[in-house]
């Protein structure tokens, strides 16, 4: 198996780092960092729904998802559910892998063949993972990047 590449330090990984930092620290030490993580992932829904022009693009429908799982953990007794993100976002800044952007890429507005089980192995395969035999490459991977 290969290793995951070198993820780019572009801005939107700097917000993915700073997000799971912010997720950690509201759940260890101080839950204001949860509200900021909040306006964060907000921020990041306006940013890239103006970059993008559509609610249809994956960069914004996951940050839609992440604010609104975050907004749930805020709710009373709900709090360990800010974990959830808080380890997604660290894997989207450690692996460069979103399971949230791979299960909307399942999504039938995402989709351009039916959904079957090569379908759902080529979508949680890792990049890293390297070309199943027999299996044709998936450009769906590209697409499904957090970092879009």
């Amino acid at each position: 198996m290969k290793r995951p590449s070198v993820v780019s330090r572009s801005p939107a990984w700097w917000l993915w780092l700073a997000a799971a930092a912010l997720l950690v620290t509201a759940r260890l030490a101080e839950p204001w960092a949860g509200v900021v993580a909040l306006g964060l992932f907000l921020a990041q829904v306006i940013g890239f729904y103006m970059r993008e022009n559509s609610w249809d693009s994956l960069a914004v429908q996951v940050r839609v998802v992440f604010a609104a799982v975050v907004f749930t953990g805020h709710l009373p007794h709900l709090g360990p559910l800010l974990w959830l993100p808080a380890a997604a976002a660290a894997t989207i800044v450690l692996l460069d892998y979103c399971v949230v952007s791979r299960v909307l890429s399942l999504m039938a507005m995402h989709r351009t063949e039916p959904l079957d089980l090569a379908l759902l192995r080529r979508t949680f395969s890792p990049a890293w993972a390297g070309p199943r035999p027999g299996a044709a490459p998936s450009l769906r991977l590209r697409t499904a990047s957090p970092f879009s």
